[in-house]
Order: C-alpha cells, then structure tokens, then sequence
C-alpha cells in the first residue's frame, strides 16, 4: 500500500512541472510547439518510479505449519529406519526344516536335535508375534495301560521333555498330579529339539485317569541366566494323539 502511493505522489509532482514548463514556453515560442501534457509527463517520468505489479501475499502460518509437517514426517521416517535396525529378539531356530536344525548354533555351543514343533492355528487364528517361541514341552508316549490277573492296575509310560530353547535346560525337577494318580520326574541336561524321556510303570486305578491334562508342580526349572520363575513359565502340556 505504501508502495502505491509513492508512486502516485510522484506522478502528481512531475505533472504539475509539466504545466509550468507549458506556460513558460507559451510565452516565448508559437503554440503549436509546445510539448503537451501527456507527452511531457510521460518524457519525464523517472525509470524508477515506474508502476509495478503488488507481490503475492504470502500466509505465513500456512508455510509453517507446512514446514512443521514436513519435520514431523522426516522424524517419524528415521523412527522407522532406527525401529528397523533393531529387530525384535527372535529364538533363530524358529522356522527352520527339521533336517536343517543341527546346523543352527546355540548360545552355550550345546548340540542340537532335529526335533521340531509347531502350533496349530485354528481356523481364523492369526499368529501372535508377541508369542514365546523358546519354550519347554512335557507329554508322554507309548502308553500302554492292563489289569493283572490279581486285579492290580498297570500302566507302562515314557515322560518326555522337548525344548525349543537355545540352549541347554540344566535340570528340570516337577511332579504331575492326575485326579487319582501322581507321580514326580527329573530331566537332567536337556539340550534343545531333543526328545528325552524316562519310562515308567506306574500302579492304580489312576491309570485311566491320565487321559486329561495334569497340574504340574513345578519343584526346580535352570537355565542359564534365567531365573526360576521364568523358566517354569515356558512349561507348556503337549496332548500327543
């Protein structure tokens, strides 16, 4: 605004000199010569104070809030680059062939089986990624129950611990209690994906109960360091069919 009307004071000074310059040339030369108003104001109007066109308005809290954007997203992309360079602890024998296991290393050098296990999802089921993938199975095989000739009950059972650890189990001491029968079993030095088992013969009307899930009491859980109560957390029943 200031701007316009500069250049309209000055436009009014150099046409009031132009009518002075037309009377003072009246007087000595013929009319006819005289310059006229127009063109003697055109002819002497100054380069720099010619007319321009007004800037464009620039709103300034736009720009800000559209270079404040763009500071946030530039931050939220090195999250992402950072939160990508360190992935997610993840058990490195996870999804890997059977066949293939023994060749993946543990943290303590300890050998590791072919023995794999892997959950089944329900139909409509997603995996949890957020899902312990080193953990303790307990179940049995190879049971076999019979009544002896006296009427005693039997029944001959193999115990079996299998890990998905990364390393050895040290010593694993629980006892498993059925409604009418109970029973306790050690595993020493279990190393990962390797089936150990104990076989037992156990005694009682109990025998027919052991089709259900046990309560497992857990009386001594080691790995290396890792606390007692979290290592009895990764025990887990397996219902072998």
């Amino acid at each position: 605004m200031h701007k316009w009307l500069g250049v309209v004071f000055c436009s009014g000074a150099l046409l009031m000199g132009a009518v002075a310059g037309a009377q003072t040339l009246g007087e000595d030369e013929p009319a006819s010569q005289a310059p006229r108003f127009g063109d003697a104001a055109q002819a002497s109007r100054p380069e720099s104070v010619k007319q321009q066109a007004p800037l464009p308005t620039v709103d300034e809290a736009a720009e800000a809030a559209e270079i404040k954007a763009g500071r946030e997203a530039e931050r939220q992309r090195q999250s992402v680059i950072q939160q990508g360079s360190m992935p997610k602890r993840k058990n490195p024998a996870a999804n890997v062939a059977p066949l293939d296991l023994p060749n993946v290393p543990t943290a303590d050098g300890s050998p590791r089986g072919n023995v794999a296990v892997n959950r089944i999802l329900q139909p409509g089921e997603q995996p949890d990624e957020n899902e312990d993938d080193e953990l303790i199975f307990l179940y049995y095989k190879d049971y076999a129950v019979r009544r002896m000739a006296g009427g005693r009950v039997e029944c001959d059972v193999k115990f079996v611990a299998l890990t998905t650890l990364n390393q050895k189990l040290s010593n694993l001491s629980i006892k498993l209690r059925w409604p009418k029968i109970t029973t306790s079993v050690v595993f020493l030095d279990v190393n990962p994906n390797i089936q150990v088992y104990h076989t037992y013969t156990l005694m009682g009307e109990g025998c027919y109960s052991m089709d259900k899930i046990p309560n497992i009491i857990v009386n001594r859980c080691r790995i290396k360091g890792m606390s007692q109560k979290d290592c009895a957390k990764k025990i887990r029943w397996l219902k072998i069919s």
